[in-house]
């Protein structure tokens, strides 16, 4: 089945019935809705009001993460401080060499080590090595005459 147009009538016929006159009807599709077609100027303030909007909206995030960032910036100094002040509590009586290898590390993880109990050291003096009498490399009765 085929569509024709026939003087003013559109007809469903076979095509072993199409006559010389007829004219064939492809179906398109229509499309139902047309677009709109802008002007230069129409375009250009339509592209001029999306960049101010665009422009709003950066500066109102970019306020807003300056604000967040001065905020995370304070509470990290407040922070940083409190640690600073703890850890020189815990170093407190720790042995020079150690302070040494401590200075190496973070804040957070000078805290870690000293609060940590296997790394206590007991402030235990050690005695001094006693003396001894006198050179112990020298013989206290020579041993024979060396000629």
């Amino acid at each position: 089945m085929i569509k024709v147009k026939r003087g003013e009538e559109t007809l469903e016929i076979d095509e072993k019935d199409k006559q010389d006159g007829d004219e064939l009807i492809t179906e398109t599709p229509q499309s139902k809705t047309e677009e709109k077609k802008f002007t230069q100027t129409e375009l250009n303030a339509l592209i001029a009001k999306e960049k101010r909007d665009a422009q709003k909206k950066y500066e109102t995030l970019s306020n807003d993460f300056a604000s967040y960032k001065t905020d995370i910036e304070t509470k990290q100094k407040a922070e940083e401080a409190k640690l600073k002040g703890k850890v020189e509590n815990l170093r407190k009586g720790v042995d020079p060499s150690i302070i040494k290898l401590l200075d190496k590390l973070t804040l957070a993880e000078q805290v870690e080590y000293l609060e940590d109990p296997e790394n206590q050291i007991d402030k235990v003096k050690i005695p001094e090595t006693p003396k001894g009498k006198g050179d112990i490399h020298k013989p206290e009765k020579p041993i024979g005459t060396i000629i």
